[in-house]
């Protein structure tokens, strides 16, 4: 069996066995003329089609990533939105894609929807966000670091192209460096999570930040790295959907509450150990920041 089949994920400082398995059967077919509740609050342009397409990221275990196949898409937040599109009677299309160019491609309307993305003010003006999760950031260091839970001024930082650090991090150099007269963070971009571990390893920089579930995998499943401290900066992850699409935003919320009402967003979570991240309801644009 391998390694993305079966893994034990850290968090929040309590180890527990997190087994994988590839998302099961697929949403129903959207009938012809369906007249369920939920179909009928989708647009015209995804209910004639009975397919939501949407646009993601392929590594970033295990919240969407690929199976073994290599084709497949799994993780904990594809069986969330599967789910979702069961309950609307359609089915789901994804496009593999960088996830720098996501929200472009819901902007233009090539995706119906996006995934995934940390809810932010300045997100906000782009896209609406339908929240699936909340999660805070932690560091990745190597095992041998013995400095401050923080990156120190002058330091040398890991981001994702596209994720909520590659805007965090520099406003963080501003504010906590630049401002008081210090070296600012030494910031460099690359493709994935695995690329910045592998500059982490190599010792191109000396902090990789990134979302605590996905870093408890990696720690989980590499030796010669760590996580520092305690999760930072919680925030709600989230679909991100063009904003005037009203009609498609209010039918994903409606899918969304009937999954957790039935109980298979828990059972989702619980499956995939990750239910001390779950929400309890669904919530649209609530970023604080």
């Amino acid at each position: 069996m391998s390694r993305l089949r079966k893994y034990r994920l850290l968090a929040g400082g309590i180890a527990v066995a997190l087994a994988v398995t590839a998302c099961g059967g697929g949403p129903a077919a959207a009938p012809g003329g369906s007249t369920g509740t939920l179909h009928d609050l989708l647009p015209e342009e995804v209910s004639s089609k009975g397919v939501l397409v949407v646009g993601t990221g392929t590594t970033y275990v295990p919240v969407n990533f690929l199976a073994d196949d290599k084709k497949t898409m799994t993780g904990f937040v594809p069986e969330i939105i599967e789910a979702m599109a069961a309950e609307l009677k359609i089915k789901v299309e994804w496009t593999h894609t960088q996830l720098a160019s996501i929200l472009t491609g819901v902007s233009s309307r090539r995706y119906d929807a996006g995934i995934i993305f940390a809810d932010t003010k300045q997100r906000e003006q782009a896209a609406s966000f339908l929240a699936l999760y909340q999660e805070g950031r932690q560091y990745l260091v190597r095992a041998d670091y013995n400095g401050p839970e923080v990156p120190p001024c002058g330091a040398s930082i890991g981001v994702n192209n596209g994720s909520v650090d590659a805007a965090r991090m520099p406003a963080l150099s501003k504010t906590n460096c630049e401002s008081k007269g210090q070296p600012a963070y030494r910031i460099a971009s690359y493709p994935s999570t695995a690329a910045s571990e592998l500059a982490l390893r190599s010792g191109r920089v000396e902090f990789v930040p990134s979302g605590a579930i996905s870093l408890a995998y990696l720690v989980s499943h590499t030796s010669g790295v760590k996580v520092l401290g305690s999760q930072v900066d919680p925030a709600y992850y989230s679909m991100g959907i063009a904003r005037d699409s009203t009609k498609l935003i209010d039918a994903l919320k409606a899918a969304f509450q009937q999954v957790v009402k039935s109980g298979a967003y828990g059972r989702i979570m619980a499956k995939w150990n990750v239910s001390g991240f779950a929400i309890d309801k669904p919530m649209v644009d609530v970023a604080e920041s």
